[in-house]
């Protein structure tokens, strides 16, 4: 299949990753040094009963092999999210090369060649002002005909934990095109990637009281995620 591209199409507030050797990842609006934003994916990663599970996980199997299987689980995610941005600019994948990832973007690829059609933005990096944080979409375009926000994951298990997770990481997305063009996308797209190459997808139609729950609790971990990390000296 051939995606449909029109990447000028709306606006946005593009923003620069920076990864320090000491600290955290954080963003700044293209070609400004300030202010710097916190992730989205490190603030979602704040939630103290996440932090928690993870402690858990972690004192469970050890701390050497938690962080190889953190490892391998990271470069999977790569690997996958790069075929797919290849895949979806028109652009050769060789899915040979792809390895463990193959079946995780077989089930996405089935996906996004079924329903989508005119794209966008792909791995595009944005901020938000209000909420003072950044990231990076992975899809704006149409679904069905439909304008939406859509974020790939690659899980083994899906819970509905981490379905709500990702729909707030969707929310910020769609909180960041709000803001630089004025109006919403219809739906936010959660897709999920599994390693019997099967995949699945989770649609939400954006909504007032959804974006208003989703602001808020985006606005509660940011603060949690300053405390976590007690460095909002050096992050604004």
């Amino acid at each position: 299949m051939i995606f449909n591209h029109d990447l000028t199409r709306y606006q946005y507030q593009l923003a620069q990753q920076f990864n320090p050797p000491q600290g955290d990842r954080y963003y700044t609006p293209l070609d400004a040094p300030e202010p710097q934003f916190p992730s989205i994916t490190g603030v979602l990663g704040a939630d103290p009963n996440s932090r928690n599970k993870l402690r858990s996980w972690r004192a469970r199997i050890g701390e050497e092999e938690a962080e190889e299987i953190t490892k391998k689980s990271s470069e999977l995610g790569t690997q996958v999210h790069e075929a797919l941005e290849k895949l979806v600019l028109n652009q050769k994948v060789v899915e040979t090369e792809l390895g463990q990832g193959l079946p995780y973007y077989t089930g996405l690829k089935k996906y996004l060649t079924h329903y989508v059609d005119n794209l966008y933005a792909a791995e595009l990096m944005q901020f938000s002002h209000e909420l003072q944080i950044a990231g990076q979409v992975d899809l704006i375009c149409e679904w069905e005909g439909k304008l939406v926000v859509v974020d790939h994951k690659n899980w083994k298990k899906v819970y509905p934990d981490k379905i709500s997770k990702a729909i707030l990481q969707t929310a910020f997305h769609a909180i960041c095109f709000h803001e630089a063009n004025g109006f919403w996308p219809e739906l936010l797209i959660c897709t999920v990637g599994r390693p019997n190459g099967q995949g699945e997808f989770h649609a939400y139609r954006v909504t007032k009281p959804l974006i208003e729950k989703a602001r808020s609790k985006i606005m509660m971990l940011r603060q949690q995620y300053y405390e976590w990390k007690n460095e909002s000296d050096l992050i604004h």
